[in-house]
């Protein structure tokens, strides 16, 4: 809660397996919405406006994406 630059702060989220992953956090949603790219070769941001949220705006979701993350790819069978 105590980060530089606050109120202003901006966090964004991705995670990898055999795609990557990248999350919506926009202020507003009812939880995180993932984007998947699944070509490794040619990587490309989906979606760049809503990648990169306000921290304080977006706490919620923010806070329901990481109480999720553990336990997220449990199931994953990425060497």
């Amino acid at each position: 809660d105590d980060l530089p630059g606050s109120p202003r702060t901006q966090v964004g989220f991705l995670t990898y397996d055999e795609s990557v992953q990248y999350y919506s956090l926009k202020s507003g949603l009812t939880q995180p919405q993932m984007l998947v790219v699944a070509d490794l070769v040619e990587l490309f941001v989906p979606a760049p406006d809503d990648l990169l949220v306000n921290l304080q705006e977006s706490r919620e979701v923010i806070d329901m994406f990481l109480e999720n993350l553990p336990t997220m790819f449990e199931g994953s069978t990425a060497a």
